[in-house]
């Protein structure tokens, strides 16, 4: 299934401006250009990149309640 641009950025939560920039630099998700000129973009290639791109941020090491622990003793 091809998706128009827009389409596809709605697809990734980009904005369509966004999808153009990547293709200028060369970062994007693979793109079709047809003979009309009209960019388009499969939805197995958008999956694709999206997987690739995304990062997995490390486990947080747990903290503390603000205001710390009690320590016991007569209040």
């Amino acid at each position: 299934m091809l998706l128009t641009t827009q389409q596809a950025a709605e697809r990734l939560t980009l904005s369509p401006a966004s999808l153009k920039r990547f293709r200028s630099i060369g970062v994007g998700p693979i793109y079709l250009r047809l003979p009309s000129g009209a960019i388009r973009y499969e939805v197995n290639d958008l999956d694709r990149w999206l997987a690739s791109s995304v990062k997995i941020s490390p486990r947080r090491k747990q903290t503390r309640p603000r205001g710390g622990f009690s320590h016991g003793g007569a209040a």
